[in-house]
Formats: C-alpha cells, structure tokens, sequence
C-alpha cells in the first residue's frame, strides 16, 4: 500500500471532501460538500456563487491545512 504525502496528499484529501455527499459517511454524516445538490442548476452566476460557497466552507471544514482564496 503506498502512501501520499505533501502536496499530493492535500491534494487527494481536497478531491476526497469535494466528491463526497453530505450524509454519505455514517459515522461522519457531515463530511462532504453540498455541490451534488446544484448538479442540475441552471448555469447562472447565482448557482456559481453557491457553489463557491460550497467549497469554501467544506474546505473550512476539513482541510485545516489550505487556505481558499480565490
């Protein structure tokens, strides 16, 4: 088994929290990000801003070593 380290690792812990669905983790039920909820929105910049939204606090929430900024 190999392991990931640096920048790789936050890199894949990143994809990880993105690509999973809030209540998807039983004993984590909040882990994730709510973008799945916006995958049929209309392409607006309202459905962009809430998605930003999405990210940043779901990378907030559980990446402690990054810092969004744009």
């Amino acid at each position: 088994v190999g392991m990931s380290e640096f920048e790789e690792n936050i890199r894949q812990c990143v994809t990880l929290i993105l690509g999973t669905k809030p209540g998807e983790r039983q004993m984590l039920p909040e882990f994730g990000c709510r973008i799945h909820e916006l995958m049929f929105s209309p392409n607006t910049a309202a459905t962009a801003t809430q998605i930003q939204h999405y990210v940043e606090i779901a990378l907030a929430s559980w990446e402690p070593r990054i810092e969004v900024t744009n």
